[in-house]
């Protein structure tokens, strides 16, 4: 595992994804464009992107599961969403 600097503002990142056989994109939610995203997926090999972490989301996932988990999450976040 080899944690980098982000891609587009250091080319560095695009340079050893081009050695590794996976990479894992980590987004910050609420935080990264969209086109950002885009630009920075398209300096990686599309067959070595394993993934997106989407990270510091505060929104419950009730609109999947809906009433299965809700008894996971405190009540402050059912208000939230």
């Amino acid at each position: 595992m080899l944690d980098t600097p982000p891609l587009l503002p250091v080319y560095d990142s695009a340079l050893l994804a081009k050695s590794l056989d996976g990479v894992l994109m980590v987004v910050s939610a609420n935080r990264t464009p969209r086109k950002l995203l885009g630009e920075a997926l398209n300096l990686l090999d599309a067959g070595k992107v394993l993934g997106i972490v989407f990270n510091k989301d505060g929104r419950p996932l009730f609109g999947y599961y809906d009433s299965y988990y809700r008894e996971y999450f405190p009540a402050a976040s059912v208000s939230e969403a």
